[in-house]
């Protein structure tokens, strides 16, 4: 009887990934972000329900951001970049608004010239980092 239930179990957990809905899309939203300042940004999403767990990226590095979506999903992100000697020193950039039925793929350098810059744009290509 054990045996016969956990055949009955193992066949219900092979099949349910192959019959079951799937909730994500299969192609998540990217902002690849190139910080080319010595200091740290700090980059959020935003849902329907508000924003998302921010995330603070190191200064001098490339980095991959990526929504996990779902059906039906809509968001955008925003990068804000601080001086670290200078508090009232920033700039904020980010996307619209965006829909999820193609997957939408963003391009962020960030540079100190002398003051922040953030310079998003939507990459063409759908390249994903």
């Amino acid at each position: 009887m054990k045996r016969l239930l956990l055949l009955a179990v193992v066949l219900l957990t092979a099949c349910a990934g192959a019959t079951g809905p799937s909730t994500t899309l299969g192609h998540d939203p990217t902002a690849r972000i190139t910080n080319a300042t010595p200091d740290t940004l700090v980059f959020s999403w935003t849902d329907p329900n508000g924003p998302l767990p921010s995330d603070t990226l190191r200064g001098a590095g490339t980095y991959c951001e990526r929504f996990t979506a779902t059906a039906g999903d809509s968001a955008y992100f925003t990068v804000t970049a601080r001086l670290a000697n200078d508090s009232t020193t920033w700039a904020s950039n980010g996307s619209p608004w965006f829909t999820l039925s193609a997957p939408p793929a963003w391009t962020v350098v960030v540079t100190n010239n002398p003051n922040p810059n953030v310079l998003v744009k939507e990459d063409s290509t759908g390249t994903q980092c």
